[in-house]
Order: structure tokens, then C-alpha cells, then sequence
């Protein structure tokens, strides 16, 4: 769920522990029908009928699959890792925007961050007014895995397009120019497992690529001509 945080710190910690209590209880009962399910797989007596909603379910209960979680604020992420470590699951962060607070944490218990928004402003009048320019760089020095996307709210979408222009923008406030443009490219296809089909031109992978006036990430560059296969 999303947080406001103009509420009073109370109410947040009031919301976040009812969302934390709904997750558990989708976990609790997406294992509980796995070892059903097992269990009457071996006894065809009493054999449980398939729920295809927690059918679809398996893979992430069973920390096969990654959970993306939505979390920006330093109390949402440590409450998602903690959550992931005691119950064994895969999560990748979405948002991410105070991931540079919790590196050390992101790292440690190998979690990657789709750090979206890199053009917003500061969570805090404290911050820089470059903190969040200056996130991905943050991340790569700390060595957590990340990658860069647009903005998640509502009508993101169109979004998409500006992607080259956050990546540029992380670049110019201390990212490797090199790695900016991996953060759009081949570290989002290792975040979602893909990119032994997807992220870079190598031998074996898709021959999806674009030709350009120029560097990908300068904002007068112009896309000539584009093959997806």
C-alpha cells in the first residue's frame, strides 16, 4: 500500500504493521496449501482440488520467484527485508529512494532496487538537493545490485521514454557513464533473470537493438532505426 507521510508517525506504524499482518497471512496460506497439496498428491484418496489462484501463487511463496515490493522510505525497506529474511522469500525493491540509507542492509541479504525517479526532488528539506541525482551512484559504490527506471505513479507509463534522460542525469551526479547506460540496458534483464536473452549484444541473445544519431544518453540524440525480435 502506499504511505502518506504527512499522517502522524503513529498512523504510519499503525498501517505498515496491517499491511505486514495481511502479507504474513498470504504466506502462511500459500504454504499451508502447498503441504496440502503434496500431502493428497501422495494419497489420491483425499485428493485437493487445484486453486489456480494459489496455484500461481507457488513459485514466490516458495522463494523460487522474486515479490517486488513498492518501498521508498528508509522504515518501508527495513521492513521488507526483514519480512523477506524471516520468511525465506526472494524481493526486489521498487522505488528505492532512500535505498542509499540501507545499502548495508540491501547488500548484505542481496536485495536489488529498481530505483525509480531519479529527476524527483528530496524526501527531506535536510537532504542535498542532488540526493536523489545522486542515488544510483550511491548504490553502485555500495555494491548493491540496481537498475534505473521512470517514475511508477499513475500514468508512468509514457514515462518510459525519458528513461535515457534518468540514466543520464544518475551519470552526470557520479555514475560511471558506462554503468548509467547498463542500468537501463543489461541490469534490469539480471534483476528479472532474463538477461541470458535480453540486455546485451552477445552471441546467443536476441538481435534486439536500435541504431542512433549518437550517445544513447544525450537528450538530442535521435532513435534512426530499431529491430525487436
Amino acid at each position: 500500500g502506499r504511505f502518506n507521510f504527512n499522517m502522524p508517525a503513529n498512523r504510519q506504524i499503525e498501517r505498515r504493521k496491517k499491511a505486514l499482518k495481511k502479507l504474513d497471512d498470504m504466506i502462511e496460506h500459500g504454504r499451508a496449501y502447498a503441504r496440502l497439496r503434496k500431502t493428497n498428491i501422495r494419497n489420491a484418496e483425499n485428493y485437493h482440488d487445484e486453486d489456480l489462484r494459489w496455484e500461481s501463487m507457488m513459485p514466490y511463496v516458495d522463494g523460487k520467484l522474486p515479490i517486488y515490493i513498492h518501498a521508498n522510505e528508509v522504515r518501508q525497506i527495513e521492513a521488507a527485508a526483514n519480512w523477506a529474511k524471516r520468511y525465506e522469500l526472494k524481493i526486489i525493491i521498487v522505488g528505492g529512494k532512500d535505498a542509499w540509507r540501507t545499502t548495508e542492509l540491501l547488500r548484505k541479504n542481496k536485495i536489488p532496487v529498481i530505483y525509480e525517479g531519479v529527476t524527483d526532488l528530496p524526501s527531506r528539506r535536510y537532504e542535498d538537493y542532488d540526493q536523489v541525482y545522486k542515488g544510483p551512484s550511491m548504490l553502485y559504490k555500495a555494491g548493491v545490485q540496481f537498475c534505473i527506471s521512470s517514475s511508477g505513479s499513475a500514468g508512468g507509463a509514457y514515462r518510459v521514454r525519458n528513461i535515457p534522460n534518468h540514466a543520464a542525469m544518475a551519470a552526470a551526479y557520479g555514475l560511471p557513464k558506462d554503468v548509467a547506460l547498463k542500468s537501463i540496458t543489461l541490469y534490469p534483464a539480471e534483476i528479472l533473470g532474463i538477461d541470458s536473452q535480453v540486455g546485451s549484444l552477445e552471441s546467443g541473445k536476441d538481435a534486439t537493438l536500435f541504431i542512433a544519431t549518437g550517445d544513447p544518453l544525450e537528450i538530442r540524440t535521435s532513435v534512426v532505426q530499431a529491430y525487436i525480435q
